[in-house]
């Protein structure tokens, strides 16, 4: 019971065990937005649609258009991400494109001030990912 009380008592003074999503942002957990805007072609250039691009994270994806651009606008987070993957989750719909990972450099963007548990705006902008098409197995 003691245990209990002195739980609900940390909840409501906004403790928690960890800063993995949104919600705990909001109850005091440093926090960050980003935002990462870019481009999946094929080895050719031309754009690949329907490709699954993540950040770090399973569940934090995006999927790109058919001119084969995503974008993750002013997402908040505890973290700023530094890797994104690009998979190919459609089958061969629109051909068979290895996984492709790649770091990213964000840069923080000085016209949003940071402070209090708010560690500002960061942006990276323009990222260019090259699939390469899966040969078939012989």
């Amino acid at each position: 019971m003691k245990n209990k009380l002195i739980w609900m008592l940390l909840a409501l003074l906004g403790f928690s065990a960890g800063c993995e999503d949104e919600m705990t942002a909001e109850y005091g957990c440093p926090f960050a937005t980003y935002s990462v805007k870019g481009k999946v072609t094929d080895e050719a250039g031309a754009p690949i649609p329907g490709i699954r691009v993540s950040l770090d994270r399973e569940y934090d994806y995006k999927y790109t258009d058919s001119d084969g651009r995503f974008a993750f606008v002013n997402h908040n987070t505890s973290f700023v991400p530094e890797t994104l993957r690009a998979e190919d989750v459609d089958g061969p719909e629109n051909g068979s494109y290895r996984s492709a990972e790649i770091q990213v450099t964000f840069i923080r963007n000085p016209a949003v001030p940071s402070g209090g548990w708010y560690g500002g705006d960061y942006i990276a902008a323009d990222i260019d990912i090259t699939m390469q098409e899966e040969t078939p197995a012989e």
